[in-house]
C-alpha cells in the first residue's frame, strides 16, 4: 500500500499516522493518542524548520535589487602634474588633491594595464577571513574616450587563502566587460568553470568589493570619490602621517594619509551603487582609513579599515606593481588563458 502512495501522500502519512487501520480499528487508540499526537507535533516542527530554512536560504540566494548610479569621473584638466615636492605638499595639505594627481598621472601616463601580487584580509558580513594572496592582472580601468563605459578586464589567480565551499576550493576568477554575457567566471579546484553576476549575491558573500573594482585605478577612484565629498561636506578629518616603508608593500617608501571617519562608515559594493540601507555600520563600518601611497609612482597601494573597536575591518596591499603600457600579447584574459596559468 505504502510503495502506491504517492510523495505527498507518504509525506502526509510520516507526519499524521494516517492509514485505513488507524480508522477501522479503535482497540488501543486511547492509549496510543497521547503519543501519536506527540510525535505528530514533533514531526510538524521538523517540516516547519526544513520548509523555513529552504524558504530563507532562497531569500538570502536572491539576485539583490540593485540602484545604479553614475559611476564617478576625474574632472578633466590640462595642468601641468605636481613636482615632486608639491605632491608631498599635497600629500600633507590636500590629500583629494594629491589623490587626483595619482589618478590624472595614471591616465596621462598612457597605463594600459598592471599585474601585481594583492594580499588582503576583509570581514565580510561579520566574518573575519583567511588572508589571500592573489595574482591579479587588470586593463582597461578608464573609459577609452569621454562617456564611455570602460572595458574592465580583470584576471584573478589565488596562491592563498583560497574560499572553498563543501571543500571545493575556487582557484580563480575572471571578468572582461562585453564577454561572456559579463558574468564574471571562476575556475574551482574540481577544474569546473562557473558563472555568476558579478554583482549577485554568492559574490556579494565573498568579497567587499566587487570584481569590476578590483585594479589599481579604481582602488584609487573609489578613495578619491569618498574622500572629495567628505571634503564638501566639511567631514574629511585626514592627516600625513609621513612616509614609511610597509612590508607588505614589499618594502617601498609610502606616503601614509590616515582619515578619522565621525560614525562608521560602509562603503558600497561597486562604484556604480549607492551605500546599501541594509548595511550594519557597526558590523561593517570603517572609523579608520589609511592609505599608503607610493612615493614614486603616486600608486595608492596599501589600505587599511578599522572598525569602531580597533579590529581590523579589512586590510589591501599591491606589491610587485608592473605598469604595462601597451596591450596584453598574447590575450590573458580568457579562461583558457587563465586555465593555463593555474596548472603552472
Amino acid at each position: 500500500m505504502l510503495g502506491r502512495m504517492n510523495p505527498v501522500a507518504r509525506l502526509f502519512r510520516s507526519l499524521f499516522g494516517i492509514s485505513p487501520s488507524s480508522t477501522l480499528n479503535p482497540s488501543g487508540a486511547a492509549a496510543d493518542g497521547g503519543r501519536r499526537m506527540g510525535r505528530r507535533i514533533v514531526l510538524l516542527a521538523v517540516a516547519a524548520g526544513i520548509v523555513g530554512g529552504i524558504a530563507f536560504a532562497l531569500y538570502e540566494l536572491r539576485s539583490p535589487t540593485r540602484e545604479h548610479v553614475e559611476e564617478p569621473i576625474v574632472p578633466p584638466s590640462t595642468s601641468d602634474l605636481p613636482t615632486p615636492q608639491e605632491f608631498e605638499r599635497l600629500a600633507r595639505e590636500n590629500p583629494v588633491s594629491m589623490l587626483e594627481a595619482c589618478l590624472v598621472r595614471y591616465e596621462r601616463d598612457g597605463v594600459k594595464g598592471f599585474t601585481a601580487t594583492l594580499e588582503k584580509v576583509e570581514r565580510v558580513k561579520g566574518t573575519l577571513h583567511e588572508r589571500e594572496r592573489i595574482q591579479v592582472m587588470g586593463a582597461g580601468e578608464m573609459p577609452e574616450h569621454p562617456g564611455e563605459h570602460p572595458k574592465i578586464r580583470v584576471r584573478m589567480i589565488w596562491e592563498a587563502g583560497f574560499r572553498s565551499v563543501l571543500g571545493v576550493k575556487n582557484l580563480a576568477s575572471l571578468y572582461v566587460w562585453g564577454e561572456n554575457d559579463n558574468q564574471m567566471k571562476t575556475l574551482t579546484s574540481l577544474g569546473i568553470s562557473k558563472s555568476f553576476d558579478p554583482k549577485d549575491s554568492m559574490p556579494r558573500g565573498a568579497s567587499r568589493y566587487a570584481i569590476t573594482d578590483a585594479g589599481l585605478y579604481r582602488g584609487m577612484l573609489r578613495t578619491y570619490d569618498s574622500w572629495k565629498k567628505k571634503e564638501a561636506d566639511g567631514r574629511l578629518h585626514a592627516s600625513l602621517l609621513g612616509i614609511q616603508n610597509p612590508p607588505e608593500a614589499g618594502g617601498r617608501s609610502c606616503y601614509v594619509v590616515r582619515r578619522n571617519c565621525p560614525s562608521p562608515e560602509v562603503d558600497p559594493f561597486a562604484l556604480d551603487e549607492p551605500q546599501d540601507p541594509k548595511a550594519d555600520p557597526n558590523r561593517d563600518g570603517a572609523v579608520e582609513v589609511t592609505v599608503y601611497v607610493d612615493v614614486e609612482h603616486w600608486l595608492q597601494v596599501g589600505t587599511v579599515l578599522k572598525r569602531a573597536d580597533g579590529s581590523i575591518l579589512a586590510e589591501y596591499w599591491f606589491r610587485d606593481v608592473k605598469l604595462v603600457y601597451q596591450p596584453f600579447e598574447p590575450n590573458p584574459f580568457t579562461m583558457d588563458a587563465v586555465r593555463a596559468a593555474v596548472k603552472k
